[in-house]
């Protein structure tokens, strides 16, 4: 989200659509690959919604193709560097504020 500065990941399962991820990139997150499974990416949160309450969950997204588990990669870690910088921004902000308030 551009305006909030903020990325989310939504994730349905495939058959059932039945929501199974909700929760907002962190700039702590990575992914790491499954051991077994080369088109699988794993990755821990502190606050996933996709039951409606938080809590915290190790999610795994598994892929049809090794091509495509390399694009989602690709695209979480573009996530995760937009909110750090996001909030590297934010606070840089901030603190300068306050010192010209000074």
């Amino acid at each position: 989200h551009k305006t909030n500065n903020t990325c989310r990941i939504v994730m349905r399962r495939e058959k059932t659509m039945r929501l199974c991820a909700n929760h907002f990139i962190q700039p702590w997150m990575q992914l790491n690959k499954h051991s077994a499974n080369e088109k699988t990416w794993v990755w821990n949160t502190y606050a996933d919604f996709a039951d409606e309450e938080k809590k915290p969950e190790t999610l795994a997204a598994r892929f049809s193709t090794v091509e495509n588990a390399n694009k989602w990669k690709t695209a979480f870690d573009k996530a995760v560097k937009f909110v750090l910088e996001a909030e590297a921004e934010s606070y840089l902000k901030e603190r300068n504020s306050k010192e010209s308030a000074k």
